[in-house]
Formats: structure tokens, sequence, C-alpha cells
């Protein structure tokens, strides 16, 4: 997000939650409750709805539904290892969460791919 230093910080603020993605609001859920944090992200929409208008993950009160998460290009190595991790990691609660590993930041998806030994070593 890009802005003018004198840009009334109130209403930085605002735009700042207005552009939260219901990815970013998954993390805030996980963090906040952990009812749901057993489940893997494209696992998530079965049990809870996103309202778009409040920016808010609830649990489902009707039928169930079934998610998908998109396809990735392994070509397009971080997005492809995001993806991965979202297909194999329950409960996370921020970008810099899916990055550690045993108390190690790692700067790149594909590092801490190689670190929670998801492969054998990048040749895979």
């Amino acid at each position: 997000m890009t802005f003018d230093p004198k840009t009334d910080i109130a209403e930085l603020r605002q735009r700042a939650e207005k552009s939260r993605s219901n990815l970013i609001v998954f993390f805030d859920y996980n963090r906040d409750y952990a009812d749901g944090r057993y489940l893997l992200y494209h696992e998530f929409p079965t049990y809870y709805v996103y309202n778009k208008k409040e920016k808010a993950w609830t649990s489902r009160k009707k039928d169930r539904v079934i998610s998908r998460i998109y396809y990735i290009n392994p070509g397009v190595k971080e997005r492809f290892f995001l993806r991965i991790f979202f297909i194999t990691i329950s409960d996370p609660i921020s970008y810099k969460y899916l990055r550690t590993v045993n108390g190690v930041l790692y700067g790149i998806f594909k590092k801490t791919y190689l670190a929670r030994e998801l492969i054998a070593d990048d040749n895979e």
C-alpha cells in the first residue's frame, strides 16, 4: 500500500483494513480462535464462510461446500511453494509463521520448503 506521508492515520488504517484479503483474514482467524486450526486452507470453507463485506470468517450454519485451491505452475516457484504449504500445513497464522521452521525464519518459501523436509532436495 502506498500513501502520502501527510495522509491522516485514521484514513490509512481504514484503507489497510479495506485491502485485507480473505487469506489474511484466515491467518487472523487461526491466530485468534483454535476451533479451525486443524483444517488446511482449502478445507476451511467447508466449515466456515467468508463474508466479503465484513472481511470475516464465520462458522458455516448450513450445508457444507466443496472448495478448491488454484493450480500453480511449479515454474512460478514462490507461489508454488506457498500453495504446497496450504495443502500440507494446518493452523497458519501469518506468512512469517509459514516461513519459520524450528525457530529459524527463512526469507523465501523455497528454503522453508526444504527445511521442512517436504522434499529431500530441490531436484525432486
